[in-house]
């Protein structure tokens, strides 16, 4: 973007969090700003980019979007921290989620990484795995999943994501 561009979508960000409670603006800011340590990453992964997630359609904004990279795969991580109880709050999106998992046909199985977390897989028969993994961490829902479901992906790749974003998310949230 231009500088001009850089300033439109900073004062959109600002203005859309302004509907966000204070622990989200405050949050929101950290996760923007704090960069991941390395001991954070999962071995051989590294941080590609983190960025405020802007949607075009004018929803509120309250995501974050991390991309990581390892040798032979990425994910996209998203922390989702939307207040409120509509069907764009992070609650509703876990919950939908949840359901979502159970009645897809996909394997389900429940990562013990200390939260209400799960993940999804189903085979896709080209060597490629659809797979996608969620926690609730107090308040904010961490979603991880390769950005196309072509790449060979791997179940225990994803939970260590999943399990770097939530020590991630502890450290910048302070506990």
């Amino acid at each position: 973007l231009s500088g001009g561009g850089t300033l439109t979508m900073r004062l959109y960000v600002q203005a859309a969090l302004s509907s966000q409670p204070p622990w989200a603006k405050r949050l929101f800011s950290r996760l923007i700003s704090v960069p991941y340590r390395q001991s954070e990453l999962p071995a051989g992964f590294g941080v590609v980019g983190i960025n405020p997630l802007v949607p075009a359609d004018g929803l509120p904004v309250g995501l974050v979007d991390v991309k990581l990279r390892s040798a032979h795969a990425r994910y996209d991580l998203l922390y989702d921290m939307q207040a409120g109880t509509g069907r764009w709050a992070a609650s509703t999106r876990w919950a939908t989620t949840r359901r979502d998992a159970a009645t897809s046909g996909a394997v389900v199985f429940h990562p013990p990484l200390g939260h209400s977390a799960l993940c999804s897989y189903v085979d896709l028969g080209t060597g490629g795995l659809d797979i996608a993994c969620a926690a609730w961490v107090n308040g904010v829902l961490v979603q991880v999943e390769p950005p196309n479901p072509l790449v060979k992906a791997q179940t225990n790749e994803a939970v260590a994501v999943l399990r770097s974003a939530i020590a991630h998310l502890r450290r910048v949230r302070g506990g």
